[in-house]
C-alpha cells in the first residue's frame, strides 16, 4: 500500500491511504503489525498530495487517541520528526494542522 500511495497516480493512493486508515482501526499496540502500519504510515505522511497527508494525519491522531498506542509512537522512529514536517508542508491544511495538533496532545499523555 506503501508503493501504491507513493509511486502511483493520485486516485491509487488515495484509495490506499483510505485503507490503511481503516486497517490501522483494528492494528493497536503490542501487537507486532503495529509497528508496520506506523512504518507505512510515516513514509506516506510527506507525499505530495494534501488529501493523502490529511488522510495520514487524521490515522495518526485515532492511533495517539489509544492510550496503549502511544508509547509506541513516540518511540517510532521518524515519526516525531514527520509530524513536524507535515505542519510545515507548504501546502499544509488546517485539516492536517489539527489532526497533528489533536496527536501531539495525546502523545503528550503517554503514561
Amino acid at each position: 500500500l506503501t508503493d501504491c500511495i507513493l509511486t502511483d497516480k493520485y486516485e491509487e493512493g488515495y484509495q490506499s491511504v483510505k485503507i490503511m486508515n481503516i486497517l490501522s482501526a483494528e492494528i493497536n499496540s503490542p501487537l507486532p503489525e503495529h509497528h508496520l502500519i506506523l512504518k507505512a504510515l510515516t513514509e506516506s505522511a510527506l507525499t505530495g498530495e494534501p488529501s493523502i497527508r490529511e488522510i495520514v494525519a487524521r490515522t495518526f491522531s485515532e492511533q495517539a487517541s489509544m492510550k496503549e498506542n502511544r508509547s509506541a509512537m513516540v518511540d517510532h522512529p521518524e515519526f516525531l520528526k514527520v509530524l513536524g514536517q507535515m505542519i510545515l508542508e507548504q501546502n499544509c491544511t488546517v485539516e492536517t494542522m489539527e489532526y497533528v495538533v489533536c496527536t501531539i496532545a495525546n502523545l503528550c499523555s503517554v503514561k
